[in-house]
């Protein structure tokens, strides 16, 4: 919800050097600043992916050489809920 209310305010105003903030009037301006957004958001995403997969493998390998396995199963699945 706010990332649209953010997407409608940066669609509704852009920057200019030379006086500050005006209204877009051009619908391609609009057009090329969500795809921007929406672009910068995906990568974002694929960076949490890949911390994401990092800390999996980080517990799996924790997991299969500790000696307190239960104890340590228990608080990934804390940690994943």
């Amino acid at each position: 919800e706010n990332l649209l209310f953010y997407v409608s305010m940066e669609a509704k105003y852009t920057s200019s050097p030379l006086n500050g903030l005006h209204p877009t009037t051009n619908y391609d301006e609009i057009f090329m600043q969500r795809s921007l957004i929406f672009a910068d958001s995906l990568k974002d995403l694929r960076n949490i992916r890949s911390q994401l997969y990092s800390a999996a493998e980080f517990f799996e390998d924790s997991y299969h050489k500790n000696d307190n396995d239960q104890l340590l199963f228990e608080s990934l699945k804390d940690y994943v809920s």
